[in-house]
């Protein structure tokens, strides 16, 4: 089941049903689901600590969230930052989003929202680009420092 406040994008969703609603109480039965994914949402989220506790109370005793976000150590954005590059960071990239995470903030959240992280990766560009030893060598090193986007995997706190 999909959770899309935009009617428009409905198209991309197939065979799916697709609710336009944002993330609010009440929306479906506490413990229904086994597994929920935010890819590249929570970034949008006026309040994501209070949108994880609501999908919290969603998910089933054993369920896990899944969440992607952009990093605040996206190369790009570091680009910017750091040498003042704004040719590499399109305007769209850092106006709509509220939030930008690293792996201590987005593990932060999600502890304070009743979740508890055991894994999370950066980078994953062998997942997006290869599989190829030079991506793989390259999550190693996004993953020691925390650099690209950032894929956590959370269980609920019971």
């Amino acid at each position: 089941e999909g959770l899309e406040p935009n009617p428009s994008f409905n198209i991309f969703y197939k065979n799916i049903p697709v609710s336009n609603n944002f993330i609010i109480d009440d929306l479906y039965k506490d413990n229904t689901f086994d597994i929920i994914t935010l890819i590249q949402v929570l970034e949008h989220l006026d309040n994501p600590v209070q949108k994880l506790e609501t999908l919290r109370r969603y998910l089933k005793p054993d369920g896990t969230i899944v969440i992607n976000v952009p990093s605040y150590n996206n190369p790009r954005i570091l680009l910017y930052r750091y040498f003042g590059f704004k040719s590499v960071v399109k305007k769209d990239f850092i106006k709509q989003h509220l939030y930008y995470y690293t792996p201590k903030t987005l593990s932060n959240v999600l502890n304070k929202s009743g979740f508890e992280v055991y894994r999370i990766e950066c980078g994953r560009y062998n997942t997006k680009f290869g599989p190829n030893l030079i991506f793989k060598f390259i999550d190693k090193i996004c993953n020691s420092f925390g650099i690209g986007g950032i894929m956590a995997y959370a269980k609920k706190k019971i």
